[in-house]
């Protein structure tokens, strides 16, 4: 169902007044993208019935009133013209013979012939508003975008459909941009945790280690560390107070025995366990967890530092994992209710396609309405009932 459009003019009787009609017709033309062609017909047509109602219907009544609606439709213009004068039908009237009026020579008479020449359709009524006389021509439809014929021509159903879709992905999209900052947060926050506590773990197991110089047994530790989780700890390092390196996994003989530049790094966090420190090596961003290196009780100067280095490539890469995990849930529950939305879509139209079906076979006299029982408890059963 569309709505329709409705312009309503009131003129006194009068023949002074055929003018304003006129104008009306063409503002209405104009506002409402009507063709020239139905414009001049309505013109002629209203004009000739116009003064038909101020000669004839109000002959010799003073103050009448002619009152012009129009009524616009996507397929149709009509123009409904009301009086309370004499009642005429022009309906009822033949004809005229052409032959006979030129034979003749008569003027005038011809207002019915053309109204029915140029007027797809004429309907004559006696309302409570007066003689009303309904005058209809058709217009070509809007020209339509391709987009917006198919869209036209699409089913109640499909139309449905594509709107329940549409909103579907809308609010998945929404959830996913919604989830993605705290995912990016969350999982660097627990990879962060993750690596905070094994490098504290690292440090009180190497405090005698380091004491007593068992570098090997030190870079034994630091590769058993490494080698544990190898996905997150590029690489294990324990160094001296002074920040000497003596003991690195992987191997790299050109670190042993050298200073860690600490000054050259960035400080992300800090308390007294551990120290996050960011840095960029080789073009790529790198974090340092430095846990100190002193006995679990009573609170000295460390002994030396054990160092965890880990590679951003690998945080961004457990990121976009997550993230996949995450568009691949979102998108299983919006097909999902992209499915179940279709099949209660489908379900609701049911019932309409059955009633049209039936009412087509009623009106095509294979179907009996009076031995239908119809329960009008529900929506479709009113509507089967009116």
């Amino acid at each position: 169902f569309k709505n329709i459009s409705k312009e309503e003019l009131v003129v006194p009787a009068a023949m002074t007044q055929l003018a304003s009609v006129r104008d009306f017709i063409e503002a209405i033309g104009k506002k409402y993208k009507i063709s020239p062609k139905i414009v001049n017909s309505f013109k002629l047509v209203v004009d000739e019935a116009c003064t038909n109602i101020i000669r004839h219907g109000y002959q010799n009544v003073k103050d009448g009133k002619i009152t012009i609606r129009a009524i616009m439709r996507r397929l149709s213009v009509t123009l409904v013209i009301i009086d309370k004068g004499k009642t005429f039908d022009p309906r009822q009237l033949r004809n005229p013979d052409l032959d006979q009026y030129v034979k003749i020579g008569k003027k005038g008479g011809l207002g019915i012939l053309m109204m029915r020449r140029l007027m797809d359709d004429i309907q004559y009524n006696i309302t409570a508003e007066g003689n009303e006389l309904r005058l209809t021509k058709t217009r070509d439809a809007a020209v339509e975008s391709s987009i917006s014929a198919y869209y036209n021509s699409m089913s109640l159903r499909r139309k449905f459909f594509l709107f329940t879709c549409l909103g579907m992905f809308l609010v998945t999209a929404i959830a996913y941009f919604a989830v993605v900052p705290s995912v990016k947060s969350n999982v660097q926050k627990n990879l962060f945790a993750d690596v905070r506590a094994i490098a504290q773990d690292f440090a009180k197991t190497n405090y005698e280690l380091l004491r007593e110089e068992q570098d090997l047994i030190l870079a034994e530790n630091a590769k058993s560390i490494q080698q544990n989780r190898p996905d997150l700890v590029q690489r294990a390092m324990i160094a001296r107070q002074d920040w000497e390196i003596i003991a690195v996994y992987p191997f790299d003989r050109e670190m042993i025995n050298q200073k860690l530049l600490i000054d050259e790094l960035t400080v992300m966090e800090s308390d007294s366990q551990i120290t996050i420190y960011e840095s960029e090596v080789d073009g790529r961003l790198c974090y340092y967890f430095i846990a100190p290196v002193r006995p679990e009780t009573g609170d000295i100067d460390p002994i030396g530092y054990a160092l965890l280095q880990v590679d951003d490539e690998h945080i961004q890469n457990k990121i976009a994992g997550e993230n996949v995990r995450w568009i691949v849930f979102l998108g299983i529950l919006m097909f999902g209710g992209i499915l179940g939305i279709g099949w209660m879509v489908t379900q609701i139209t049911k019932p309409f396609h059955r009633l049209a079906e039936w009412v087509r076979q009623v009106a095509r006299g294979q179907v009996d309405q009076e031995e239908i029982d119809i329960d009008a408890r529900d929506e479709i059963g009113e509507i089967a009932q009116a």
